[in-house]
């Protein structure tokens, strides 16, 4: 295992450029959705013991349109800084992206989640 003195002078010497700040951003902010929507697995279970999560709080609609928007600010985020360098790439993912916006509309209004409503 890495001391943390090896850790901290590597974070000291070393500079991110805007770049790679953007892209830990990006990923940052769409690893929020993420976060959100791994409580739907244990969706009756958390609402049965009382566990007051984003979901069990707001909703699947809601979680849902909010992991949405994190998913899209994180996409806009990496395609603003990653366009330039490589287009085809940023074109490339936006199907896939589509496809996200689209699994968790389906998620949203899935009826066996919603009859608890």
């Amino acid at each position: 295992m890495l001391s943390y003195r090896f850790w901290w002078e590597l974070s000291t010497t070393q500079t991110l450029d805007a770049m790679s700040r953007y892209i830990l951003l990006a990923v940052y902010v769409s690893f929020i959705g993420r976060i959100l929507l791994k409580d739907f697995r244990d969706y009756e279970g958390d609402k049965k013991f009382g566990k007051l999560n984003f979901l069990v709080r707001h909703g699947p609609k809601k979680t849902c349109f909010v992991a949405v928007i994190a998913w899209l600010l994180g996409d806009l985020i990496i395609s603003w800084s990653l366009f330039k360098t490589f287009p085809i790439l940023i074109i490339l993912v936006q199907p896939i992206v589509i496809v996200i916006m689209f699994g968790l509309y389906l998620l949203a209004y899935e009826k066996s989640i919603l009859k608890n409503y």
